[in-house]
């Protein structure tokens, strides 16, 4: 559990270390319901980060299904649109 002299009322789990969008890291978060247990009995919350976008990288089958539908908006130079 964690070790620290500073107040700590929350855990936040943020995309870039709960791994791939959409999915749980197992090896950094083995355990999520005992984690949790171990966070309420310590009167400290869980709070999940929830990124809704996706990923723009063509190794991500999910990024590369809607690029290959056309499923993303468009700019007016028909480029997808970032923002």
């Amino acid at each position: 559990m964690l070790q620290t002299h500073a107040r700590c009322l929350a855990l936040l789990t943020p995309s870039h270390l709960v791994g791939r969008y959409f999915t749980w890291d197992k090896h950094f978060f083995p355990d999520p319901i005992a984690m949790q247990d171990n966070l309420a009995a310590s009167g400290r919350k869980l709070v999940t980060i929830i990124d809704p976008h996706i990923k723009r990288d063509s190794n991500y089958y999910i990024y590369k299904e809607g690029q290959e539908k056309g499923l993303y908006v468009m700019n007016k130079d028909k480029q997808e649109f970032d923002g």
